[in-house]
């Protein structure tokens, strides 16, 4: 395919060779050859050759070759090689050999080593080579290829935040035997920053060139037509980079490889030919470090790991501290050591961290000071105005990377507009972009902003004091996402540290629901007991009916908090004190009825059962009057605990068949109420093993999520149950899954699978994830993949231990024996069969310690090892499977498998 706009390039060029050559030669034409000449001696008119070479008009084979002929003849094109390039840009068939025997082209030269001998420079302008890189390979290689490979690539640009080594890979490439080779005319290097000498680096390239002045026409001439590389190291302003840019204009081998902080500038002067340089991984970081202090990293790696960390991969920050830490090997003192590790645990002493640069020319920015994170950061945070720099201060209060903030947020916190944050701190390099009005700190940078911020009064707290505005605001009208958990947390924080308690009341109010939703036990703990003292003591002050609802809603979710992690009489507390409240002045029945169901579970699994009867009747008696409009189903490690005995089971069962004759009626019309009820009922059959019975009831559920799900989209329910009914959604989908395995229909639990877990990773929910590589587990066994199974099962334990889920780590553990059984390693499936019994008898989930109790039994009897241990195993699996109501025969069956 023929290429015209390099071609129309060429022929510039040549036309500019023309000039050149014919001074040097001592010929006539001492003007070269003007474009209205080539014109001429093609034998048409300057705007038709001007059309035809910018492709408004077609340009053929025989002009292309009398264009050739034309510019060998007055020397702007002195070698064959020269003239054939050209007739292959425009794919055009090569000359006779009687026209290669005729003048002008029997003049051209056969090789290129004689014209472009004009210049070979080695510039003592490139800074020195840092000894050792790490995780750029790859990097280093494209960059080669595209600087020495491409004819079409004129510059490359390379940009990143400050201290990512931008300046140490332009400074490998420049120095590389093989960029070197290629670029044999030369390459010349010249530090920018901030405020540029452009003059003193004429001067250097003047004298390097040998040439007296320095007008860029002059340079262009010296430069010719040979590989040349210009390496513009630090350019923070577009303008300063004008004449370089000039010196290449008519040197179609000259070639740019520019450093930037700016995405934005790195685009425009590259023609988006740009790559952003990451900072380094965990393990790249490691790699580094130990280079730099190899007395010390080896036998400190927790720590070291620990400080790759907290400087998110930063190369100048652990090159930084990679010095500091050798330093102090040498002395060899462990206490000092020691001490220096804990020094570089503070933020304020990495930044101000100093060492004397071997070679000035690596930070042209710093005009001679010495390097240290305040002063390589602090250059770009003195080149901003005023309010930017406000508003990075008031950026710190953010957790770092890899967490992100919103526009809005960062507007709020910072109280200026979004348009100064983007045009501004984000062209500057300090704030990220990451995409979908999301943006990051880098650690070290936040490190440096929250520096700043500390020094200035007051700014600090009214930062905080905006940000707990803002999103307690926002869990009041949005629907709380993942990626704002931290920020959340962070208002959340501190607002309870400074007792701003109705600040804190709002977001931990706003916040209940996602806690609650994506398992966050842990915080729920923690900030809606205080949560609930505090809403307590505001309503038992005011006794009005905003504070009333506050509290109670608070109080439930932490009652059910409770419930859930087995603290029974602690949520018997809690909703004894809902229920004195509800019958109290400000009468408050859907609250009553929540606090009496969930008081008649408690009871129910205390073994109370006749309290368990009234508490539930009663709930049941306010059902008709009240629609539980946030009711959430029991969590299913609740049914569990109650299925330690049938009776227990038969009661939950009944009052969820009442209430669902409540929720049909049409004076009450509970749809949600009904889903719930058949979801139960759901748990209830899944656990009495009755399969089928489960499904129908899943099903059931199903499709009133579904209709909840149409409704939450057509805005006919509130939009903050979104995620709540799609977690539902995804809830069921499960359960559904396991119910089809349990039947035999695996292609059907995979279906389920899928749809479930497109959900799971939609809302990023970590005990779902845990869940699905559980029944993910579960699929390849029942299709005999025993390595895919332990893979699954090992990933499950690995998950639900990181969000402390026990019933699901007790599971993988029961299964991960299982599989060490079928292999014959009946050592490792005792282990595991312990871990799994003891978990599960922890949690007092009935249908997992039955079955690891069986499982356990019979490895025993099956080793001929402690056989009274193992009939004892397996008497008390049978007792369990008996108190949970299951029949002789359904039992027998247990057994058998």
């Amino acid at each position: 395919m023929a290429n015209l706009k390099l071609f129309r390039e060429q022929v510039d060029f040549y036309l500019f060779q023309a000039r050149i050559e014919s001074k040097e030669r001592n010929v006539d034409e001492r003007r070269g050859m003007t474009q209205a000449e080539l014109a001429d001696a093609c034998g048409l008119n300057r705007a038709e050759l001007n059309r035809k070479l910018n492709g408004k008009s077609p340009i053929s084979s025989i002009l292309v070759k009398n264009i050739v002929i034309a510019l060998a003849k007055r020397y702007g094109i002195t070698t064959k090689s020269q003239a054939k390039e050209l007739l292959t840009l425009m794919n055009v068939p090569d000359f006779s050999p009687a026209d290669w025997n005729a003048l002008p082209l029997n003049l051209l030269e056969e090789d290129t080593s004689v014209n472009d001998s004009r210049i070979s420079v080695n510039d003592t302008g490139i800074p020195r080579l840092f000894d050792h890189f790490c995780g750029r390979d790859d990097l280093f290689k494209k960059l080669k290829d595209q600087l020495c490979g491409s004819k079409i690539t004129r510059s490359i640009a390379l940009y990143g935040k400050p201290g990512v080594g931008k300046t140490a890979i332009a400074m490998a490439i420049a120095n590389d035997p093989r960029v070197q080779q290629y670029f044999h005319g030369g390459i010349l290097w010249a530090g920018l920053g901030t405020n540029p000498d452009i003059e003193s680096i004429q001067r250097r390239w003047r004298n390097l060139l040998h040439i007296q002045d320095i007008e860029a026409e002059t340079m262009q001439m010296v430069i010719g037509s040979q590989p040349v590389l210009l390496v513009l190291d630090d350019v923070c302003n577009i303008n300063h980079v004008a004449f370089f840019f000039q010196l290449g204009n008519y040197n179609p081998s000259c070639r740019y490889l520019i450093t930037t902080i700016s995405q934005s500038l790195a685009d425009k002067i590259s023609e988006n030919h740009s790559f952003e340089i990451p900072e380094l991984t965990a393990e790249q970081g490691l790699e580094l470090l130990l280079h730099l202090a190899p007395n010390i990293v080896p036998a400190e790696k927790e720590e070291a790991n620990t400080l790759i960390e907290v400087v998110g991969g930063l190369p100048l920050a652990i090159w930084l501290m990679g010095m500091h830490l050798e330093s102090e090997a040498n002395r060899n003192q462990p206490r000092r050591i020691q001490d220096a590790l804990t020094l570089l645990q503070d933020y304020e002493e990495r930044l101000q961290l100093e060492r004397l640069s071997s070679d000035l020319k690596e930070f042209p920015s710093l005009k001679g000071s010495a390097i240290s994170l305040e002063t390589v950061i602090g250059v770009r945070y003195e080149a901003l105005d005023v309010n930017s720099q406000q508003m990075l201060r008031a950026l710190s209060i953010f957790p770092p990377k890899p967490n992100t903030f919103s526009e809005d947020a960062a507007s709020a916190v910072a109280a200026t507009s979004g348009k100064t944050f983007r045009d501004h701190l984000v062209d500057a390099g300090l704030v990220e972009d990451v995409g979908g009005d999301r943006y990051t700190l880098h650690q070290t940078i936040r490190d440096f902003a929250l520096w700043k911020l500390s020094k200035k009064q007051g700014e600090e707290q009214a930062a905080n004091e905006r940000l707990a505005h803002f999103f307690a605001e926002y869990v009041k009208t949005r629907e709380v996402q993942s990626f704002d958990e931290a920020n959340i947390n962070q208002a959340l924080t501190w607002a309870r540290d400074h007792e701003q308690n109705e600040l804190y009341l709002a977001i931990a109010s706003g916040m209940q629901y996602f806690w609650r939703d994506h398992w966050r036990v842990a915080e729920s703990m923690e900030h809606l007991h205080k949560g609930f003292l505090t809403a307590t003591a505001t309503y038992k002050e005011t006794k009005d009916s905003k504070s009333l609802q506050s509290m109670m809603e608070v109080a439930c979710n932490y009652g059910s908090t409770l419930l859930v992690a087995n603290r029974l009489n602690e949520t018997k507390e809690v909703f004894e004190t809902i229920l004195e409240i509800a019958r109290g002045e400000t009468s408050d029945r859907l609250s009553e009825g929540i606090a009496l169901f969930n008081l008649g579970v408690v009871a129910l699994q205390q073994g109370k059962i006749n309290d368990a009867r009234v508490k539930f009747g009663e709930s049941l008696a306010i059902r008709k009057e009240e629609q539980y409009q946030d009711e959430w189903a029991l969590d299913f490690i609740t049914f569990c605990r109650i299925a330690q005995k049938w009776s227990q089971m038969e009661i939950l069962k009944d009052h969820f068949e009442r209430a669902i004759e409540i929720d049909r009626d049409r004076a009450v019309n509970n749809r949600r109420g009904e889903g719930v009820d058949f979801f139960s009922l759901g748990n209830i059959a899944l656990i009495q093993k009755k399969y089928e019975e489960a499904a129908s009831n899943y099903q059931k559920c199903l499709d009133i999520v579904d209709e909840f799900q149409e409704k939450v989209k057509e805005g006919m329910a509130p939009a903050r149950w979104r995620e709540t009914i799609l977690l539902s959604r995804g809830t069921v989908l499960s359960q559904l899954c396991e119910t089809s395995l349990f039947l035999g229909n695996v292609d059907i639990a995979k279906d389920y699978r899928k749809q479930s877990m497109q959900i799971t990773q939609e809302l990023q929910h970590r005990r779902h994830y845990a869940g699905h590589l559980l029944y993910y587990g579960h699929l390849s066994l029942a299709n005999e993949q025993k390595e895919e199974a332990s893979r699954y099962y090992q990933k499950a334990l690995e998950a639900a231990q990181e969000v402390q889920d026990q019933a699901i780590v007790a599971e993988a553990h029961y299964y991960l024996g299982k599989l060490a059984e079928l292999d014959g390693d009946l050592d490792q499936a005792e282990g595991f069969h312990r871990k799994s019994l003891e978990l599960s008898e922890a949690i007092q989930s009935a249908p997992l310690v039955a079955k690891s109790h069986l499982r356990l039994g019979y490895l025993l009897l099956k080793r001929d090892k402690n056989q009274e241990e193992g009939c004892s195993m397996i008497s008390k699996a049978i007792q369990w499977y008996t108190d949970m109501g299951l029949k002789e025969d359904e039992i027998t069956q247990e057994i058998a498998k």
